[in-house]
């Protein structure tokens, strides 16, 4: 089952204290959160609350960028596979290649762009970046 992410963007000092959240990006794990779950009971697997203050450093966004991509989108992407068949360490089939489709925040293309994240994307996992 897949994780939910949901991501709160443009909080405040206020809404989102620096006593608080020294970093400025709050990311609350919060286990069972998963597709199914509000009709399957007893899963696991976790999903994620993320609060990010007006004030981060684009750095910041550009790590939790690469954590997304890591620890949602790659194993979304690896589980929707082996569900059709397809077992690591095989080449992937032309049938199961993908297309990341990037429209999103600016610090998200940027972390595809940086240390060929994009062309990894591409060559080990087959799946393209468009951006």
């Amino acid at each position: 089952m897949r994780p939910h992410a949901q991501v709160f963007k443009h909080l405040s000092e206020r809404q989102l204290p620096t006593a608080t959240c020294p970093t400025g990006i709050l990311k609350v794990q919060i286990n069972g959160w998963c597709v199914g779950s509000d009709v399957q009971h007893g899963l696991t697997k976790p999903g994620y609350m993320i609060f990010i203050r007006d004030d981060v450093a684009a750095g910041a966004k550009k790590a939790l960028s690469v954590w997304f991509q890591d620890e949602i989108v790659l194993p979304l992407l690896r589980e929707g596979r082996e569900k059709a068949g397809w077992v690591p360490g095989t080449p992937i089939p032309p049938e199961l290649q993908g297309l990341y489709w990037q429209d999103a925040q600016m610090d998200q293309n940027q972390v595809l762009k940086m240390d060929g994240r994009g062309e990894a994307f591409a060559m080990q996992e087959k799946l393209l970046v468009n951006q």
